[in-house]
């Protein structure tokens, strides 16, 4: 990689990245000093002392490295090798605040958009933590690799990773400005592309122009918006890109490899128009929903919208939002030329969460699709080590940003959904290409919950998915749910030993199949005593 443009000083909304200096060598001695620290890494010396720090700052090969500054205080090292290698530390007193998650991500989007290749990165198997931030920047396994270890004087397995831009794309929370003020008004932009079962929300980009300009030139579409001229020429939609089509603000929405409309939140106000061949198949409520879940999950603010009276798509797709009328008057249509009458409306958060449609209801239960609104709860759900010894893929200790990665609606086959009694999130079940998971809250257990949680998720699996066998696997001390998956039909298929990402310790691992002709639907929960579970 060419690290000539890599020396700038950029920022973050908490955090500076900027290039190595000579004062920099005692901060950096007494962060890798850390045995805590350096016993993640496998090229520091041990001991780690000022000269070393000093060589390290005077070495070429370190030109690509950029100091991680929080405060004013030197935390950690970034940086990325001649070889497309990512690699960093952070020193201890700034652990479990996500600044690497935020520094790595700042620096590998200046990366991607150089247009520069994919990178590769790794851990050392049992750093929990640093697994978390490179999963989360989109990175993913390519095989373990033996390598000696200077500080442990002992060779270690690394997991190997690798990102491509795409990859990297799709998790990038903003990419780094030189004014520190990424996004508008100086706020970190929220995620660049969202999915739903059916959509793709992704920034707009210089190839929509054909589609966009299209559709607007439609005074079925235009004709309902209050900025939109008519005509709509080509300059129009550059005006658009380049001055309103904010990343992380605005989306375009694919369905498919075909462009359907946009969706955008801009100074707490929601609108979106879709063209014609879309209108009338959910798209506006879905893609709105989706929008308005990352909004809400960073920002409790109102948020307004409104509709040009006569227009019955928008009033209905803002009604089942729970957006309410909070006013009425007059707004100039500039693609029309004339002052038409307009609908004010105000939706809460309390009132968007209200409005999600509930997938299935059982006799305590209610169910329905992750949103990035459930994302505290379902971290707080997850922060109780008794339930997170228990799953597969979650680390502990959790961080909200994983836990964001989880709350949101599940675009693949199957389908993942909180479970609720009454307003609160204490269970989540996941059907994903066929293998079945859940949680429940410990201070639920032995109240039956588990056989009904996994009764109605496991009827509606079989209903309306066409496989013929579901799969599972349970840590072999999970009598509970060993015997809740025997009790409801499920077979053991065999068992093998797998790291416990919770615990980082070898795992008995038991593997079940459930057949649809062995799923006969049981009686309901509560009609009979239902174990531990």
């Amino acid at each position: 990689m060419e690290n000539s443009g890599m020396s700038a000083v950029f920022a973050t909304e908490r955090l500076r990245l900027r290039a190595l200096r000579p004062e920099d060598a005692p901060a950096i001695a007494e962060g890798i000093g850390d045995w805590q620290v350096v016993r993640w890494l496998t090229t520091p010396p041990w001991p780690y002392a000022l000269a070393d720090a000093q060589w390290f700052i005077g070495d070429r090969s370190s030109h690509g490295a950029h100091v991680i500054e929080i405060a004013g205080q030197v935390a950690g090292i970034v940086s990325i090798s001649a070889e497309n290698d990512l690699g960093y530390w952070l020193a201890r007193p700034f652990h479990g605040h996500c600044y690497m998650t935020e520094a790595a991500g700042a620096l590998l989007a200046q990366h991607f958009g150089h247009g520069d290749g994919p990178l590769v990165s790794g851990y050392l198997l049992g750093n929990g933590p640093s697994c978390n931030v490179l999963t989360k920047l989109g990175f993913s396994n390519t095989h373990i690799e033996r390598k000696h270890s200077r500080p442990l004087n002992a060779e270690v397995d690394i997991q190997r990773m690798a990102l491509t831009a795409e990859d990297f794309l799709g998790t990038v929370i903003a990419a780094p400005t030189t004014t520190g003020k990424p996004g508008r008004g100086g706020k970190m932009s929220l995620r660049t592309e969202l999915k739903t079962p059916r959509l793709t929300l992704r920034s707009v980009a210089p190839g929509d122009e054909g589609a966009v300009v299209a559709a607007l030139n439609d005074l079925a579409v235009s004709g309902w918006l209050v900025p939109v001229p008519h005509p709509y020429a080509p300059a129009d939609f550059q005006d658009f890109l380049n001055d309103y089509a904010i990343p992380g603000e605005t989306f375009a929405v694919d369905h498919g490899p075909g462009f359907a409309g946009v969706v955008g939140i801009q100074d707490d106000t929601l609108g979106y128009w879709f063209a014609p061949q879309s209108q009338g198949k959910g798209y506006a409520t879905e893609a709105a929903r989706a929008a308005l879940a990352v909004r809400f999950a960073h920002d409790p603010a109102d948020i307004a919208s409104g509709y040009f009276e006569g227009n019955a798509r928008s009033a209905n797709v803002l009604r089942k939002l729970g957006f309410v009328e909070v006013g009425r008057g007059m707004r100039h249509c500039r693609a029309l030329g004339i002052d038409r009458p307009h609908i004010d409306l105000r939706l809460t958060r309390d009132a968007y969460v209200a409005a999600l449609p509930v997938e299935a209801r059982s006799a305590r239960l209610t169910f329905r699709s992750m949103q990035a609104t459930d994302s505290d709860a379902l971290h707080t759900l997850h922060s109780d080590f008794a339930v997170v010894r228990q799953l597969g893929s979650w680390p502990w200790p959790p961080e909200r940003d994983f836990a964001a990665t989880r709350a949101q609606p599940y675009g693949g086959e199957g389908f993942v959904w909180g479970v609720f009694l009454g307003q609160a999130l204490i269970g989540t079940f996941g059907l994903t290409d066929g293998i079945v998971g859940y949680s429940l809250a410990s201070a639920l257990w032995g109240k039956g919950l588990g056989t009904e949680l996994l009764t109605t998720a496991l009827n509606h699996g079989f209903q309306h998915f066409p496989r013929d066998q579901l799969l599972a696997t349970v840590w072999d001390d999970n009598a509970a749910s060993l015997a809740l998956l025997r009790r409801l039909g499920f077979a053991e298929t065999g068992r093998s030993v797998e790291l416990s990402k919770a615990r980082q310790v070898p795992l008995g691992l038991v593997h079940f199949v459930l057949t649809r002709a062995d799923w006969p639907v049981p009686p309901p929960a509560g009609s009979a005593k239902a174990g531990n579970a």
